[in-house]
């Protein structure tokens, strides 16, 4: 039976949403970090973007992840103990 776990993965720098909306469509359970923007200074969106996501996974799945354009690596099991901050988008 196959166990899934929560992973921090980690995406190329603009991909978060991207990357979380195919891995919806793989059927996979993911949240988003939310990002707090100032929006006095828009120029610094970028520097801002999350690079991380996190998704519910069986690890013998991973190369499906892996193969995601935008994907970079599976780093590590996630702690969820700030739930608060993360978006399902």
């Amino acid at each position: 039976m196959a166990k899934e776990q929560w992973y921090t993965i980690k995406v190329r720098m603009g991909f978060a949403s991207i990357v979380a909306r195919k891995l919806r469509m793989m059927h996979m359970d993911v949240r988003v970090p939310r990002q707090a923007i100032d929006p006095q200074e828009p120029h610094q969106r970028n520097l801002r973007s999350t690079r991380y996501l996190y998704c519910r996974l069986d690890l013998e799945n991973r190369r499906s992840v892996i193969t995601v354009p935008g994907v970079l690596d599976i780093l590590s099991a996630a702690d969820f103990s700030d739930s608060d901050n993360l978006d399902v988008i």
